[in-house]
């Protein structure tokens, strides 16, 4: 008997042993991905929360002419922390989830383009963490340029993920690699 799944090509089946065993094995597995999945999910809210929040504030007191305060400053530094923290979570998530699910990283060209786009992202992020925790210590302001350039590649960054993911995940992105004359070697 031949037993398929989604999680392993093919499964010899020669007894009932081994029936009980490939079942148990699978629903590991689909618990590890499902708890995996959340993780990965609960961290990209995280993220994407601190990085919206931080630019808002950022020019919420900008535009009012007034600098912010010690607590509003000591909340920017928590959610820059917060931002790195949720970045490395989705980076061991992603990777992990990647490797149970597809066995390998070498899912082509739109998956390598995402790949890049999560390390600036993380280089970006962490960069960011060290610049203001080392502005904080001087008790100076940050740069607002130094920010701004930031920013820019930080939206770079995402519209690659976002892209590359998006055309990874698709069956549609899969069936135009031969019009766009890129082939995938799985």
């Amino acid at each position: 008997m031949r037993l398929s799944c989604c999680l392993q090509a093919e499964t010899y089946i020669t007894s009932r042993k081994d029936i009980k065993v490939f079942c148990e094995n699978r629903n590991v597995k689909v618990n590890l991905i499902i708890t995996l999945k959340i993780i990965h999910y609960v961290a990209l809210f995280l993220a994407g929360g601190a990085g919206v929040a931080n630019p808002l504030l950022i020019k919420a007191h900008k535009s009012s002419g007034i600098p912010p305060s010690d607590e509003v400053q000591q909340t920017m530094l928590k959610l820059v922390k917060l931002s790195l923290i949720a970045m490395i979570l989705i980076w061991i998530s992603g990777l992990w989830l990647a490797l149970e699910i597809y066995g390998t990283l070498n899912m082509g060209w739109a998956f390598t383009v995402k790949i890049i786009g999560a390390s600036i992202l993380l280089i970006s992020t962490i960069t960011v963490n060290l610049y203001l925790i080392n502005r904080a210590k001087m008790k100076a302001p940050p740069k607002e340029k130094f920010l701004k350039s930031l920013n820019v590649l930080n939206r770079l960054a995402l519209l690659a993920i976002l892209t590359g993911i998006s055309i990874t995940t698709t069956r549609i992105g899969f069936d135009m690699l031969p019009i766009l004359n890129v082939r995938v070697i799985f």
